[in-house]
């Protein structure tokens, strides 16, 4: 970051996590809404662009894993430890 441009309030990077999180819960899987399949992306790469590349990665598994865990809730005839393995696959493809 140069010196001209200004850092984003912490608060403003919480917003932006939790409205990434919010529509890529309804962007695919059960609860699949076009909007938020749009605008989901656009927020999680804003929400993951500044921060250091270890702690952007790991807050972008974490934030996938959760969505991807309510999306794909009820869909597979599976639960506890075994649907948390499948849901983490699933939320590692796109990366």
């Amino acid at each position: 970051m140069t010196d001209g441009m200004s850092r984003r309030a912490p608060w403003g990077e919480i917003v932006l996590g939790v409205s990434a999180l919010v529509l890529l819960t309804f962007s695919n899987g059960r609860f699949s809404h076009p909007v938020a399949a749009w605008c989901a992306p656009l927020l999680f790469v804003r929400f993951i662009r500044d921060l250091p590349l270890a702690r952007a990665l790991a807050l972008a598994y974490a934030v996938s894993w959760v969505s991807c865990t309510i999306q794909w809730a009820q869909v597979f005839p599976m639960s506890g430890p075994l649907f948390a393995v499948v849901s983490l696959l699933l939320c590692l493809v796109p990366f």
